[in-house]
């Protein structure tokens, strides 16, 4: 988070994010005609997600989806996410929501092949 520091009189650098200045900053804007939504990151991959619904005039606010899913590197799109493949350890999709053939393409996915791409589409 290089971009939320500042430069002390005694020449030392301070990160703000993390500290108790600046819990989060906002890490990504999106909107469609329904949501929108603030992803506000406390640095590295820790993200709080604060989406929208302009319907309902409803927020919700989450770190990780009741699935546990990290919604990370994501894209809006109509009423659908988008997520992007995360670095090993990061839990971007849930076992028992795929299907058999969605298994087979992930288990058969190489690392020089093009990124997966998981879509999920948000509940009404």
């Amino acid at each position: 988070s290089g971009d939320c520091m500042e430069v002390t009189l005694d020449g030392k650098r301070r990160d703000f994010v993390g500290e108790k200045l600046l819990n989060y900053r906002i890490g990504r804007n999106y909107e469609t005609s329904r949501y929108k939504v603030c992803m506000m990151n406390r640095g590295n991959l820790d993200f709080l997600n604060i989406f929208f619904d302009k319907e309902t005039n409803k927020v919700h606010v989450f770190e990780k989806t009741t699935e546990g899913i990290q919604l990370l590197q994501l894209y809006l799109t109509g009423e659908s996410i988008i997520i992007a493949e995360l670095p090993e350890g990061y839990k971007y999709y849930d076992e028992n929501l795929l299907s058999e053939e969605q298994r087979k393409t992930i288990t058969s996915h190489k690392d020089d092949d093009n990124p997966l791409l998981i879509k999920y589409n948000l509940k009404r």
